[in-house]
């Protein structure tokens, strides 16, 4: 932006009388423009034979006339000279007054219209040295989640949402990383002998690499593979049910919608059947849209929302905006999230990746991009009239939410895919999220399934598209809930133990026999001899605490006293027994005399 601003300004500054140093300052620009930046961290030209009058809006007097008051024939002029177009402009007390320029320069960024030469796009990409993630939950924000989701089940169950005796029990917040491992929802089964995507065909034009901007050759290869699975969703006969209606279905006035919304709001209620005659005619319009639509990356697609990507308008002040079947669309631009920057970068830098993983950010990256393409085929398209770019998106059957990319999900796929904790290199799997959402007063929960590895690399397998789908249902590519679940939290903990303390561990440099291991790095593995025996769980000591000490003084005085009461008690107890068994003695003693004088008188 500041290197336009800055040609602009030597632009209207130069002498026009020097046409040596004009020309000498072009070809520096150019040879600046192609200078290759392989990190794509400055701007960066897309070298393509487009057609002309696209790029940056050039300096010429016609171009301009039209942002000056009055047309140009008010106290703001334009005159050509030359190849030059000069803008002359009033002095008001040594103050240059020159909105034009300054509106031009504010707005530069959104109405670039990149199908140049030497056109080109802003990168704020940075890669960080770790190839860390942006939307990346922690650990620390999924433990957060978990526990104010159960605060809000206390509140449900004040409600009356538990008492269902199916309900009673305790839900699961969050995917089990066990249960996700033993459903094959990142790992494969033992007979899967190929896991790799064994797509080979065109990559549509429509995401051809010029129109690629801060993307280069290394990054275009590792995404062609998702590439060519979104051109199967856009094309294939399996995917057309959606892509048809969208653009072919019969659009009727809503209006329980339009009281809601406060304008006017169309709902399409009837799925379109499959014909030729409207797949051609839908062909044919993907096809002449090759320089309509322009993908780059940003680590804000839709600020200030969070989003893994959004779809936009070029601003066209010339023009306005233009909508015309058979013919070019008006010019929008797809913006991914840098995480697939960042992604795409580790894995061109990998010699062996995982398998699984690449498969998953493949289909999550073509359900992106297909996502961001019904937005664009519902704003920019040609099928319907209203000029108004503020009106809802149509809505779908009985739908009362407006989003022409969650309906293609939902249509395709049965649900909105998100990637396990936010990661878009999606190392912890997919989820699968019914629509629509249950609020919190509902007493249903949103409910999250894993994708099966085995459904994932289904997808990306070439038999797959070549069937026939003539006899298929729109059902055809539905997510099996087989890959185990979730509820309501979209993430997985990962750890182990909360405490080392509760964990069978030592030191490496111990010697002792334990099931885990810290080595001299600090990092944890397990003991390989672990499954030879059982665990030994150390013994818990018990921690220090401030509280349940006993405390000196009144109450310590207090067991002393009862010891001693106790202590005089059991004397008194002695003494008597004592003096029991004394009399028992004199009186055996007296009647033995008794006795003996008895035996003395008979004798």
């Amino acid at each position: 932006m500041l290197h336009t601003t800055h040609l602009i300004e030597e632009r209207l500054h130069q002498d026009v009388e020097l046409p040596e140093e004009h020309s000498g300052h072009d070809e520096a620009s150019k040879v600046a423009f192609q200078e290759q930046d392989p990190d794509s961290m400055e701007w960066e030209p897309t070298e393509s034979n487009t057609p002309a009058e696209c790029g940056p809006p050039k300096p010429l007097s016609e171009k301009m006339r039209q942002f000056l008051p009055g047309g140009g024939d008010g106290d703001y002029r334009a005159e050509d000279r030359g190849d030059n177009a000069v803008l002359l402009h009033k002095l008001k007390e040594g103050v240059i007054m020159d909105a034009c320029i300054d509106k031009l320069v504010r707005d530069l960024p959104d109405v670039l219209s990149y199908d140049e030469v030497l056109s080109f796009t802003p990168s704020t990409i940075e890669v960080p040295k770790d190839f860390g993630l942006q939307l990346s939950i922690s650990i620390n924000h999924h433990l957060a989640q978990v526990a104010d989701r159960k605060a809000l089940e206390k509140y449900r169950r004040l409600l009356g949402h538990r008492k269902d005796l199916s309900k009673r029990k305790q839900v699961k917040l969050g995917f089990d990383p066990v249960d996700l491992i033993k459903k094959q929802a990142v790992t494969f089964a033992d007979n899967v002998s190929q896991a790799t995507c064994t797509l080979d065909n065109e990559i549509h034009t429509i995401f051809r690499l010029e129109n690629w901007h801060g993307c280069p050759d290394g990054i275009y290869d590792v995404l062609k593979p998702g590439l060519r699975l979104a051109t199967q969703l856009l094309t294939s006969r399996a995917t057309a049910h959606f892509w048809q209606t969208l653009v072919f279905g019969k659009r009727e006035p809503c209006e329980e919608t339009s009281k809601l919304y406060g304008q006017p709001c169309f709902r399409i209620r009837e799925t379109v059947p499959w014909s030729q005659e409207r797949h051609e005619t839908f062909k044919t319009f993907l096809e002449n849209q090759i320089d309509t639509v322009h993908f780059y990356f940003h680590h804000d697609p839709l600020p200030p929302e969070t989003a893994y990507a959004s779809m936009g308008l070029v601003k066209d002040y010339k023009n306005g905006l233009m909508r015309k079947i058979n013919h070019k669309c008006h010019t929008s631009r797809i913006c991914l999230h840098s995480d697939f920057y960042t992604t795409a970068k580790k894995l061109s830098l990998l010699q062996y990746p995982e398998p699984a993983m690449v498969l998953r950010f493949n289909l999550f990256l073509a359900i992106c991009l297909t996502h961001e393409i019904s937005h664009f085929c519902e704003v920019s398209g040609p099928h319907h009239d209203h000029p108004l770019l503020s009106e809802p998106e149509v809505f779908f059957a009985d739908n009362m939410w407006t989003e022409s990319g969650i309906a293609f999900e939902t249509k395709v796929f049965g649900g909105r895919i998100h990637p396990l904790s936010s990661r878009i290199d999606c190392s912890f799997g997919l989820a699968c999220l019914d629509y629509p959402l249950k609020e919190l007063y509902d007493k249903d929960d949103n409910v999250l399934y894993a994708l099966p590895m085995d459904y994932i690399l289904k997808l990306q397998q070439r038999a797959t598209w070549e069937q026939d789908f003539s006899e298929s249902g729109t059902d055809v590519f539905f997510v099996p809930r087989t890959g185990g679940r979730s509820f309501e939290i979209n993430g997985t903990n990962l750890m182990i133990w909360e405490d080392e303390s509760d964990a069978d561990i030592s030191d490496h440099v111990d010697g002792q026999d334990t099931e885990w291991k810290r080595m001299d790095d600090g990092s944890i593995a397990k003991n390989p001899n672990s499954n030879n025996r059982r665990p030994q769980r150390q013994p818990a000591a018990q921690r220090w605490s401030p509280y349940g000490h006993k405390r000196k003084g009144i109450v310590e005085t207090g067991a002393c006293v009862s010891d001693e009461v106790a202590e005089e008690k059991e004397k008194d107890g002695a003494d008597v027994v004592a003096a029991v068994e004394k009399q028992e003695e004199q009186k055996e003693a007296s009647e033995e005399e008794v006795k003996g004088v008895g035996d003395q008188d008979m004798l």
